[in-house]
């Protein structure tokens, strides 16, 4: 007879907002700010015998018992935050710059949050294409 017990709690949030506006008449900006937050927590336990007497269902009456009983609980917490913003030229120039910084009860002690850094740069060139042959 086997006996083990697994209780798992999980819960998640995710929380975003954007904001646009426009900066003259060809410079738009989007800002983007946001939030998450995961926990886990998972406890498991378990035991293994055999030789039961006849109709009785608990581990305790087991003539051999096989391994010792097993218990383990273990935990996970994840913070992130993260900040964007796009500034478009034109509607077809694009630059990026954004930054994330997420904690986490996984990472080492000494070092229990990071830094993310993002920039990119983006061209389209279908909007320049579309506005020669207006």
């Amino acid at each position: 007879m086997a006996i083990a017990n697994s209780n798992v709690t999980q819960y998640n949030s995710d929380i975003m907002g954007t904001y646009e506006t426009n900066l003259g008449a060809k410079f738009t900006s989007t800002t983007t700010a946001g939030y998450q937050f995961q926990f886990l927590r998972s406890d498991f336990t378990g035991q293994e015998g055999r030789d039961l007497a006849p109709l009785i269902q608990n581990i305790s009456a087991a003539s051999n018992i096989f391994t010792l009983p097993v218990q383990s609980i273990s935990k996970l917490s994840v913070n992130g935050y993260f900040l964007q913003e796009t500034f478009g030229y034109d509607e077809m120039l694009y630059l990026t710059l954004a930054g994330r910084v997420d904690g986490s009860s996984a990472f080492s002690t000494d070092n229990q949050s990071n830094f993310y850094p993002k920039a990119s740069l983006s061209w389209w060139p279908r909007a320049c294409s579309s506005r020669r042959r207006r």
